[in-house]
């Protein structure tokens, strides 16, 4: 298991990472033909390291950014969720309580996070989720959306890092860390596209 982080310090992770901004030179050809692109992040201080993926979503930002910010009906599309349950706040900026499976649901989860907006950096949203207590050593996520072929599509990244507070082989949690970035990455844009596909037909 890597080396404990709380939850005090996975803001001071986050603001340490280096993330390149979105643009449309950057979505490729293999993004373009509906791929997730997935990767491993290092992640300060910790053997675990952090999952990425990202999805080129047919979809303008304003649709993609209700998805991500309707945290409460993450159990209703988001992959190993059992609960999720906004407590306090308000638009994009949320305490919410989270029953997540991992390990091929060997596990269980839970996690009170806090959901917020960062300052935009360019065209590109930024939303972050941070453990504020639960049963693991370390959770947090971060999404960015960005708007490419004039507003019609976003590039989406999803990073999330999970640290559990039991004994597991760092390279384990780490694929694990991916898959479900992954994961999520593409129920995301099947819910939004589903959606958008329905209210053209509805018109």
């Amino acid at each position: 298991m890597g080396h404990v982080i709380r939850a005090g310090l996975v803001g001071l992770v986050l603001a340490s990472a280096v993330a390149a901004s979105a643009s449309a030179q950057d979505v490729s050809a293999s993004l373009r033909s509906g791929r997730i692109e997935s990767s491993t992040r290092e992640v300060r201080g910790n053997d675990i390291r952090s999952g990425r993926a990202i999805v080129l979503v047919n979809a303008p930002l304003e649709a993609v950014m209700r998805e991500v910010t309707d945290y409460g009906r993450y159990r209703d599309f988001m992959p190993r969720f059992r609960q999720s349950r906004a407590i306090s706040g308000r638009g994009a900026n949320r305490r919410v309580y989270m029953q997540v499976t991992i390990l091929g649901g060997r596990a269980e989860i839970w996690a009170l996070t806090r959901f917020f907006q960062r300052a935009p950096r360019g065209e590109t949203r930024i939303i972050e989720g941070q453990m504020v207590e639960g049963n693991v050593d370390g959770l947090w996520a971060r999404w960015e959306l960005t708007p490419v072929d004039e507003g019609a599509r976003t590039l989406v990244s999803f990073e999330m890092f999970v640290d559990p507070s039991f004994p597991a082989p760092s390279s384990l949690v780490t694929s694990e860390n991916e898959r479900w970035a992954a994961r999520a990455a593409r129920a995301l844009r099947t819910r939004v596209q589903r959606r958008l596909t329905a209210q053209a037909s509805a018109n």
